[in-house]
């Protein structure tokens, strides 16, 4: 029957017949699938969160300071910095964003349903008509974009990965320099400690020589000044003991008081014999934030080109229509297979922008490559020119300021030497022995800056559990 027959119209002016099981099946197989998140609101509530952490870092610093009557050592203090610094906090939580977004596949675009009648009207019809059809439309990706994508994300997750892991490298070689500098101001003190003892041994020396007529009472005085010099010196030397623990504290994000028990004594021993440059140097790619960092995000760079390159192809559209003719028991489908034609838009921006992407990125990596270096060579010259100053002072000058000293000594009895001479020897070994407790600060931290230019420890710490990089063990690629 032709649907302008009167027998058509007559069938539309009775109503129409809906395809009520294509419609149903549409829904059936494709509605399921439309699950949503539900937002929730969640405030940051910042006095709470200054308050929890006023109480952790007090809890925490008794804790330290009881715990078990042992001293803090190095490994454990690098077991703190990986749970509490602030800076690693902030890295591991940029990577569980990245490892989130790159922990599902790429998903398949969204098919498209479209539900709706169909009108006829003109002068062959009685009256006009409506028929319903239903489309279904789907999108067929090309050119493997789906899987370039996840490699896109993936690159993402890696590059997020590197940051919390040299991250955790660096701040493990400045927990490394700060203990050090803790331990040198220790044994400052100390040596201020002996020395303000030996300038105390003296003015009681100088008394007695009063009391026997071998020196004056202005010599006392000058001994008394003297004692009184070092001893202030002495509370400088704390304020620097006070100021490592502060500094080393902040790393671990600790009250200052929870250090007092850090066993900081024995300082590092150095490489034997020391690195050479040219191994360090050749090495340094493996080793150097700086240079890991750069090149994970050449690699970025490398699949976000691939990525757009692949979305100059255009995707297929696979179309499907139903619909239901009047007046007659006939029922329509169609199927269309369709593309758009890149005959105008072939992605040619964003490949031209992605291409100079990863010229940058191989640039930012020469550069990088030549600041390590030059840092390298830098940080080398200055620990041979430490090792040099602390050889002298330990080979040659200690020996004989401890010989003018006992010469002094032996000449003060005789009348050939007076106590001012005593004093002025006195104060040139206790000079020479501060000096040498400074030359091999400057030479513990020249390696630890060679550590850090290098990327990886350099120095030997006597520890039970040495840790070469507090690397959490769940970082890596999310997928």
């Amino acid at each position: 029957m032709h649907p302008f027959t009167p027998a058509a119209r007559s069938a539309a002016a009775d109503g129409t017949r809906v395809p009520g099981r294509t419609v149903a099946a549409a829904c059936l197989i494709l509605l399921p699938g439309c699950a949503f998140e539900r937002y929730a609101r969640e405030p940051l509530e910042s006095q709470r969160v200054v308050s929890e952490l006023v109480e952790e870092r007090r809890a925490l610093a008794l804790h330290v300071a009881v715990s078990d009557g042992d001293a803090l050592n190095l490994a454990e203090a690098a077991d703190l910095l990986r749970e509490r610094n602030p800076d690693l906090r902030v890295a591991r939580a940029a990577y569980e964003t990245a490892r989130a977004a790159s922990e599902r596949d790429t998903p398949f675009p969204n098919p498209t349903l479209a539900v709706g009648p169909e009108f006829g009207f003109g002068s062959d019809a009685a009256s006009p008509y409506v028929v319903p059809l239903v489309r279904l439309g789907v999108t067929i990706p090309t050119a493997g974009k789906r899987s370039k994508q996840d490699a896109v994300l993936d690159a993402a997750a890696t590059v997020a990965d590197v940051d919390y892991v040299t991250s955790c490298g660096q701040l493990y070689l400045e927990l490394r320099r700060r203990y050090v500098a803790l331990s040198v101001a220790r044994a400052r003190e100390a040596v201020q400690t002996e020395i303000v003892a030996a300038a105390e041994k003296s003015l009681d020396a100088a008394r007695r020589l009063v009391e026997a007529g071998g020196a004056q009472a202005l010599d006392v005085s000058l001994f008394r000044l003297e004692h009184a010099r070092e001893r202030a010196r002495g509370f400088e030397a704390r304020r620097d003991v006070a100021d490592a623990e502060s500094d080393l504290a902040g790393m671990l994000a600790l009250r200052a008081d929870a250090l007092h028990a850090l066993s900081a004594g024995e300082l590092p021993r150095l490489p034997d014999p020391g690195r050479d440059l040219d191994a360090l140097a050749a090495a340094l790619h493996e080793t150097h934030p700086m240079l890991l960092r750069a090149e994970a995000r050449h690699e970025l760079a490398e699949r976000e080109l691939s990525l757009e390159i692949a979305k100059q192809y255009p995707d297929l559209t696979l179309g499907a229509g139903f619909k239901d003719e009047v007046g007659v028991d006939l029922s329509l489908a169609e199927l269309a297979l369709g593309m758009a034609l890149p005959i105008f838009d072939r992605n040619q921006g964003p490949i031209l922008a992605a291409t100079a992407r990863r010229v940058e990125a191989k640039v930012a990596y020469g550069a990088a490559a030549d600041r390590a270096l030059g840092e390298l060579e830098r940080a080398h010259r200055a620990a041979e020119i430490a090792e040099s100053r602390h050889l002298a002072l330990q080979d040659e000058v200690l020996p004989a300021a401890r010989n003018n000293v006992e010469v002094a000594y032996r000449a003060l009895p005789a009348g050939s030497a007076d106590a001012l001479q005593v004093l002025d020897a006195e104060r040139s070994l206790r000079q020479v022995e501060l000096e040498l407790l400074e030359a091999e600060l400057e030479l513990q931290l020249a390696w630890c800056d060679l550590e850090r230019a290098f990327g990886a420890p350099l120095l030997v710490f006597d520890e039970p559990e040495e840790h070469e990089r507090p690397v959490d063990g769940e970082a890596g690629d999310g997928r």
